[in-house]
């Protein structure tokens, strides 16, 4: 789980680096390009920020139904935008890079956030037995 952690984090900067690098254009950009841009930058921000919750909180994530709940919608988000530029896209190297992201999230959810039941350690206690004094009943012969 430490090495997937770790996997995580070192996924979540490679998203920030380099796709911003592979999705670059030429040319200006026009002012409807701008919000095409603007959304594209807070989408990778939200994938990379999902895969370092995972990273970071994942440890946690067990006995935590919050941390799971949040890191399920996290993860959500590289599961669906894979599935959706997989669908979308026809070029080869932007299939490749979604399915490998795809795949590393898909793992990630099965790894943390899906075995998240609570299991118990110890068994739980018995209830405590009602003092009883036996010597209460019999009467004294004084």
């Amino acid at each position: 789980m430490f090495f997937l952690r770790l996997l995580a984090i070192l996924i979540g900067g490679v998203i920030l680096i380099a796709a911003p690098l592979y999705l670059r254009t030429q040319g200006t950009l026009r002012g409807e390009d701008m919000e095409t841009v603007v959304m594209g930058c807070t989408l990778l921000a939200v994938i990379a920020a999902s895969f370092f919750f995972v990273g970071l909180a994942g440890h946690r994530m067990r006995k935590s139904t919050i941390l799971r709940t949040i890191g399920g919608l996290l993860l959500a988000v590289p599961l669906i935008t894979g599935v959706a530029m997989v669908a979308e896209t026809s070029y080869e190297q932007a299939v490749y890079l979604c399915v490998t992201m795809f795949c590393m999230a898909a793992v990630l959810f099965v790894s943390f956030v899906y075995p998240g039941s609570q299991v118990r350690k110890h068994r739980p206690m018995r209830p405590r037995d009602t003092i009883v004094d036996p010597y209460r009943d019999i009467p004294s012969r004084l």
